[in-house]
């Protein structure tokens, strides 16, 4: 009987401590979540030698220690030579490095003849290659574009995808 007792009492206690270590760990978390730097309207410009090769609009941003979380943004790219201008939207993107995943009503649009819409994009801004790996829609030159997980090479403007529906428009051809 007293063995019963005595194993019981143990294991009352490892849960209780288990719990305060899982409420401490926690705590720990939320303090070290506060944001370094915040901005309301944001404007930030990326200069190179040739041009602006990135604007980035974003109505609230908040710096972490590791990473970036930009509310209703909007990224603009642009190249020198090419005279291409893309740009990226979303409700929320967050930045990581080089490498930025854009959530919640994103789109991508390469002047006015590609455009896709879909709840998710990555782009790597140090390779330039944007991707997606679930469903999205949009149009290339008027016609319809639906698929699954796609790959656009910024740089040599290749472009892959998995699944993938076009419905040519032979009215506007």
């Amino acid at each position: 009987m007293a063995l019963k007792i005595f194993v019981y009492t143990l294991l009352v206690f490892s849960g209780l401590f288990l719990i305060g270590d899982v409420q401490n760990k926690e705590e720990k978390q939320i303090t070290n979540d506060i944001a370094l730097l915040s901005f309301k309207n944001a404007t930030m410009y990326t200069l190179t030698e040739d041009n602006i090769s990135r604007v980035v609009y974003a109505k609230e941003v908040y710096r972490y220690k590791n990473r970036d979380i930009m509310y209703n943004a909007k990224i603009i790219l642009t190249k020198a030579h090419t005279n291409i201008t893309d740009v990226i939207k979303a409700d929320v993107i967050i930045k990581k490095a080089d490498k930025y995943h854009f959530m919640n009503n994103a789109s991508f649009q390469r002047e006015n003849y590609l455009f896709i819409e879909s709840d998710e994009f990555l782009y790597d801004a140090s390779k330039e290659i944007i991707s997606n790996t679930i469903d999205y829609s949009g149009y290339y030159y008027n016609h319809t574009l639906k698929g699954k997980s796609f790959y656009f090479d910024n740089t040599s403007s290749i472009f892959k995808s998995k699944n993938v529906h076009f419905e040519l428009d032979s009215k506007n051809n």
